[in-house]
């Protein structure tokens, strides 16, 4: 009898942590406080699950804002952003591939000012949002799982998942409005942008040009960040001559910034011996493996690392169904 009061109170021990909130720590956090007016401002969510036990959760991603709520005040208390937003897309299960398991943390970068802010009516910042300068209060709010709030409209049930909210640490930055050459700079950064996106479709090797021309003048620009982005939409073969940054130089130069992340994809083409691998996960896995051990020590190591393992999981998942990993046609 002692023994099975000892297993119902585990039991029950178990059964109530995996409804805790506390299971996940959820941290946001930013390089640093104060930004230029129009600079990148890059935020990392960080997920760690605390607990004793691996726990189902839905996706971290800002592409998928059902399972997020952004709270973003302005300076004057406005809240920018209500999300999260419809129900669609909430029908779908965590599976394995969204365990997080014991002690192990999860990461995604975003640029906050690309989703958030005022729309831009300054006509050379073409479809971009923008925060004005002033201070800013961010706190995030993580659906770890969304079928929870299908569950609360529907009244079904899905008790095998954590359905507490991961609520993340509330932060202050400060936008400011740069002067003297530091203006300039903001200028010639907005003015590359709108010519590369005047450009884009029209005249490609022109529009990577203006990037080129930026970067050329200010190698070591705040600003650099998203034109290195912007320059890598555009292929190979509609560039007249090299890139100003090869892929590898790139990975190289933001290794130790948040940005890192929007350039981690890259890391296979350091690679070629997986180029003829048309699998989907296991190349991509791979590569981020090895690179993860090459960047070791540096946000990109870690960003890396955490995201082989993602992939594990997913193929841990096919091989559960039965399956073979998805190919590309």
């Amino acid at each position: 009898m002692k023994s099975i009061l000892i297993s119902l109170s585990l039991f029950g021990t178990l059964l109530s942590q995996s409804f805790n909130p506390d299971l996940l720590n959820f941290q946001v956090s930013l390089e640093k406080d104060t930004f230029l007016l129009d600079e990148p401002i890059f935020v990392e969510m960080k997920e760690t699950n605390d607990s004793k036990i691996d726990v189902k959760t839905s996706v971290l991603n800002i592409e998928f804002r059902d399972y997020l709520y952004i709270r973003l005040i302005s300076p004057d208390g406005e809240n920018l952003n209500t999300g999260p937003g419809t129900v669609h897309g909430l029908y779908n299960r965590p599976s394995s591939g969204n365990v997080l398991k014991q002690r192990e943390s999860r990461y995604y970068v975003f640029r906050l000012n690309y989703y958030f802010g005022n729309k831009d009516p300054r006509d050379y910042a073409i479809h971009t949002r923008y925060l004005p300068a002033g201070t800013y209060t961010l706190q995030i709010t993580h659906f770890t799982n969304a079928n929870y709030m299908y569950e609360r409209i529907h009244g079904t049930d899905h008790s095998d998942v954590n359905k507490m909210p991961a609520v993340s640490n509330e932060l202050s930055f400060t936008v400011i409005q740069p002067t003297g050459s530091k203006e300039q700079e903001r200028k010639d950064y907005m003015y590359a942008i709108q010519q590369n996106i005047l450009n884009r479709r029209d005249d490609k090797s022109l529009a990577y040009e203006h990037l080129k021309s930026f970067y050329l003048k200010y190698p070591n620009s705040p600003y650099l960040p998203y034109v290195l982005c912007r320059s890598f939409y555009i292929k190979d073969k509609d560039i007249n001559g090299e890139r100003f940054l090869t892929g590898a130089e790139v990975l190289d130069l933001t290794k130790h910034s948040y940005s890192s992340f929007l350039f981690r994809g890259y890391v296979k083409s350091l690679y070629p011996d997986l180029a003829d691998d048309k699998r989907y996960i296991t190349p991509n896995k791979i590569a981020a493996e090895r690179s993860a051990i090459t960047y070791a020590g540096s946000k990109l190591g870690i960003y890396l690392k955490a995201e082989a393992q993602d992939m594990q999981y997913s193929l841990d998942r096919i091989h559960d169904l039965g399956k073979e990993e998805r190919r590309y046609k």
